[in-house]
Order: structure tokens, then C-alpha cells, then sequence
């Protein structure tokens, strides 16, 4: 993976103890972009069973006049004292996510009790996502039966403090069980996260790779 690579050499940074940032327009959303295979030995070495994942919506960050960012700062420095505590997913149905109020019913970490695809669900995501919810998980593909995802996540997720879920799902994924692992996308858009940009061209990189 010609970014790894360009970071471990330029910058002489250890390449195991990266974590990635995905900031990603609209379209990318319901991409897999956590299972992208970056390493051929081991076979399964994905993205992110081989780093701690952040996915981040991109015009919040780089276009933030187009985007209601003052909510998100203040919904950041409301949950100061939830991200200490065991996270709870409290789920949402289709109906729950349009014209939801940021401000009274963002608790934490929210989770959608469907599957979104472009034919169906994307908006309610889009709406979650735009109104300033800063943690947000779904499945990315229809579980096999809901109640026990639903279940297998609750109680993945309360093994953690929800500051840690990113790390804990790096872990979940690198230990399985897959079914589950492999499911789940976590968008961790942290308000309070510090942020920088910069471009790096790796063309060559991946050219010769």
C-alpha cells in the first residue's frame, strides 16, 4: 500500500501503530472501504484488522461552511462525560432518523437497526450523519438474523469506554468472530479529534508498488 510505505520511509513512522482516517464525500459512504486488503501475506490483512479506522465525513472537514458544523462542535463537548462510560448503542428504526433533534436525542453512540443501501436506508443515514451526530454504526450488509447482531453488538460494544470503540473494533476484527467483525461500519466523525490535512501524492508508489 503506497501510502504505508510513504509514511514508514519519509517520515519514519512505524507503519503497525498507524491509524487511518477515511474522509469520505457522500457516494463513498456504503463503500467496504474497512476490508480493503492493503497486505498479501497474511491473506486477510485488511485495513482494518491492521489499523485503528476512523471513517469522517469530508465536506464537514474541509468544506465546513456547507455543513451545520457549529451543531456538531457543541454535540462534541456534550457527551465529555458519556465517553468515559461502557458504550450503549441505542438503536434506530427509518422513521427515527428523519427529522431527528441532535440536541435532545443525541446520546452517544447511535446505531441503525437496518441496513442502508441506495435504494433504501441512505437518506436516513445522510440525515443522521448531516444533522451532526458525531457516532454512528451500521451493518454493512443484512445480518443473518437481527436479534442476535444486535445482541453479539451490544455487548461487544459495553466491553469498551465509547472514547475506545474504535480500538476495540480494530481488536474485534483482528480476534473475530468475522460474522460480526466484518459487518459492522463505524463512523467516528469526533469533534474533539484533532484534525490535519495534507496531501500526498503516491502515484509512483502504487505504480510501482
Amino acid at each position: 500500500m503506497g501510502a504505508r510505505r510513504t509514511l514508514s520511509e519519509q517520515y519514519e513512522l512505524d507503519e503497525t501503530h498507524l491509524e487511518v482516517e477515511f474522509l469520505l464525500p457522500w457516494p463513498f459512504f456504503l463503500e467496504d472501504l474497512d476490508n480493503v486488503v492493503i497486505l498479501k501475506d497474511p491473506p486477510d490483512a485488511t485495513v482494518g484488522r491492521q489499523h485503528v479506522v476512523y471513517l469522517r465525513w469530508r465536506e464537514r472537514l474541509l468544506e465546513p461552511h456547507e455543513t451545520n458544523v457549529q451543531t456538531w462542535h457543541q454535540l462534541g463537548k456534550s457527551l465529555a462525560a458519556t465517553r468515559e462510560q461502557p458504550a450503549a448503542p441505542i438503536w434506530l428504526g427509518h422513521q427515527q432518523c428523519m427529522g431527528i433533534n441532535p440536541y435532545t436525542d443525541c446520546k452517544g453512540l447511535h446505531a441503525l437497526s437496518f441496513s442502508p443501501t441506495r435504494e433504501r436506508g441512505f437518506e436516513h443515514l445522510r440525515a443522521i450523519i448531516a444533522s451532526g451526530f458525531p457516532f454512528v454504526a451500521w451493518p454493512r450488509r443484512e445480518p443473518g438474523n437481527w436479534e442476535t447482531f444486535e445482541i453479539g453488538f451490544e455487548n461487544w460494544a459495553k466491553g469498551y469506554k465509547l472514547d475506545d470503540l474504535p480500538r476495540g473494533l480494530c481488536e474485534l476484527r483482528q480476534k473475530g468472530p468475522k460474522d460480526l467483525a466484518d459487518i459492522i461500519a463505524l463512523f467516528w466523525d469526533d469533534p474533539e479529534q484533532a484534525y490535519a490535512w495534507r496531501y500526498e501524492d503516491v502515484s509512483t508508489e502504487l505504480a510501482h508498488g
